[in-house]
């Protein structure tokens, strides 16, 4: 099944309608001991890649997000997935994290996807 939303397929976020990215103060943090650079673009969701990694991510504000993506041409949609790292995968055993519901909605401009964190 081919993947429409990907940068490769020319597709793009518009980040002035997309949710903000979170930051921590400072603009860095420390992950084990290793330096991590902050913020993550939200393309980064657009660029693909398996498996999953932890940090290999988008972080949005808040416990709801919104990323508004264009695809280059129009497309019939008919499946959607959504990844995000397994708790095996976690340093910690747990993925708080972890989207619990998402919603997708489509237009004839763009995509767009809500998160939701908590239920």
């Amino acid at each position: 099944m081919p993947n429409f939303a990907l940068e490769r397929q020319e597709a793009r976020v518009l980040l002035d309608r997309s949710s903000q990215t979170y930051s921590k103060q400072g603009g860095c943090a420390y992950l084990f001991g290793i330096f991590c650079k902050r913020p993550v673009h939200p393309r980064i969701v657009l660029q693909g890649g398996s498996p999953l990694a932890v940090g290999h991510c988008w972080p949005f504000e808040g416990g709801r997000g919104h990323l508004f993506i264009a695809l280059s041409h129009p497309v019939y949609i008919s499946h959607v997935t959504l990844g995000h790292v397994s708790k095996n995968l976690s340093p910690t055993g747990t993925i708080p994290s972890a989207p619990k519901t998402f919603s997708v909605y489509v237009s004839h401009k763009c995509i767009i996807v809500t998160l939701q964190m908590f239920s």
